[in-house]
């Protein structure tokens, strides 16, 4: 195992060792503390617990709305059969001890993907530690938690996947799960087809397949139920787009024009975004800096989806991780390559937005249609977006900045991109020579120093914070647990 001491750009002090073994300590504790002190806990895991009970004793998943045992939280299940055979483990044991569990699994993956991330950056264990006990202080994250979501778990399998230069899978293979537990992954399908690895891709739609079979092995008739109609029901995933949880790009439009209007204008600029995002990913992955053509990828998912709760953003911790960690890098090393500034103001941005927004308004001030509708309310309730559209500003004129100076490799140590061929989709691209940069060979406190500071233990924010999503009620018969049926997204 990689540690900093061991990295040839990273040394760390033991003293900062011991106080990113505390911080790790308290992230931890205070996440199963406001794990189990909610008064609400983890509604959305509850519903999938409940699906794998379904599952487990045959009885139908998409029939209507699934008893959380919360009083007024009956919800829909929405994942794929094999999402919930996956989840049946969660069936087992008590609720409590069943939150309990997933919000660790929850932190461990969070730590893995900071791993992965800055491994390829070239930093190691404690770094890595220390970058995801700082990613759970943002509101995706905290959001995550709050509700024990799965988007965490799909982005580390993601990650896993195309980010280390070699794979002890075929590369791919983990793409195709996370497609199969929800549909939202397969947006990275584009990064096989813009590297040319096709053996990769098909990789990834035969893992897809696979998975997918399972699921109708285990229950054919759900299965048939969930592809042939839940599915495409999108009143079962929300039926108030303009609530300002909603942080993707329909949701902003929603806020300001009818249903019919946003809707065509939705498909126009989602259908513009994608190509954005994909020409600036195949000019990444052309010059080398294959880790920024993943963590841009990444912003398809919730910007273009009609419905991206806050915690769906977890799909935006790697492009954060790695703007934040050239920065440091620029600011350890001295070495201002062009663009530098750019990457700074975007990565203090990022923090910024993800750790105080989304605003949250009353309906009646965000609804096109309300006498109280408020400019700057909607104005404000699309801080995610916005953030988006700066991203990518920022993405095109490094990529610009860049060719302008020459094809080169990234200055993360990214290699070439991947090529087609027998072997390519379990190995990843080749390094590339490294820029003329005096190499970083200082200690974690030291550049904590250089940027203002001493090492401190952050204060970790509640789970709690922020309002749960506005959800409409639908009238249910009594019952043991009946109350409101919540139209709340559970994916």
């Amino acid at each position: 195992m990689d540690t900093d001491t061991a990295s040839p750009s990273w040394g760390t002090t033991r003293v900062a060792q011991v106080l990113i073994a505390l911080w790790s300590v308290v992230t931890v504790v205070w996440a199963l503390l406001d794990a189990a002190l909610q008064p609400e806990p983890h509604i959305d895991f509850l519903v999938y617990r409940v699906g794998a009970q379904h599952l487990l004793t045959g009885q139908p998943l998409y029939a209507g709305p699934l008893d959380t045992g919360v009083p007024g939280f009956l919800m829909y299940f929405t994942y794929p059969p094999f999402g919930a055979a996956l989840l049946s483990g969660s069936a087992l044991g008590s609720p409590a001890l069943a939150a309990a569990v997933h919000t660790v699994a929850s932190l461990v993956a969070l730590f893995l993907l900071s791993w992965i991330v800055v491994r390829r950056c070239g930093g190691g264990i404690w770094t890595a530690l220390a970058a995801a006990n700082a990613m759970s202080l943002l509101m995706p994250v905290i959001s995550h938690l709050t509700w024990g979501q799965v988007g965490l778990f799909l982005i580390a399998l993601l990650t896993a996947d195309w980010l280390p230069r070699r794979t002890p899978w075929p590369r791919g293979l983990l793409t195709g799960v996370a497609i199969a537990i929800k549909l939202t992954p397969a947006v990275f399908l584009l990064l096989p087809l813009l590297r040319r690895d096709w053996r990769a891709l098909l990789v990834s739609l035969a893992s897809a397949a696979s998975c997918t079979g399972i699921g109708f092995l285990i229950a054919p008739r759900e299965s048939l139920t969930f592809w042939g109609s839940a599915m495409w029901d999108s009143t079962r995933v929300a039926s108030t787009w303009w609530d300002t949880e909603n942080q993707s790009l329909r949701g902003l439009l929603s806020r300001i024009l009818p249903a019919s209007q946003s809707s065509i204008v939705w498909l126009v600029l989602a259908v513009g975004v994608v190509i954005v995002i994909a020409g600036q990913t195949a000019r990444l992955t052309h010059r080398g800096d294959d880790l920024l053509a993943f963590s841009v990828m990444g912003l398809i998912a919730p910007v273009v989806s009609p419905v991206a709760w806050v915690h769906h953003w977890v799909f935006a911790l790697p492009l954060i991780m790695t703007l934040t960690w050239r920065v440091v890098v620029g600011l350890a090393s001295g070495a201002r390559s062009p663009g530098w500034d750019l990457e700074c103001l975007a990565a203090a941005g990022s923090v910024v937005v993800m750790i105080i927004a989304p605003a949250h308004f009353p309906d009646d001030l965000v609804r096109y249609d309300s006498p109280r509708w408020n400019l700057l309310a909607v104005l404000a309730s699309g801080a995610y977006v916005y953030w988006t559209a700066a991203v990518l500003v920022v993405v095109t004129r490094l990529n610009a900045n860049a060719g302008q100076g020459g094809r080169g490799g990234s200055r993360s140590g990214e290699g070439r991109p991947l090529a087609g061929g027998a072997g390519s989709s379990q190995t990843g691209p080749s390094p590339l020579p490294r820029l003329e940069r005096p190499p970083v060979r200082q200690p974690v406190a030291a550049v904590v120093r250089r940027t203002g500071g001493p090492l401190r233990r952050g204060r970790l924010r509640r789970a709690s914070r922020g309002r749960p999503p506005r959800l409409t009620s639908l009238r249910t018969q009594a019952g043991p647990g009946a109350g409101t049926v919540r139209r709340y997204e559970t994916t």
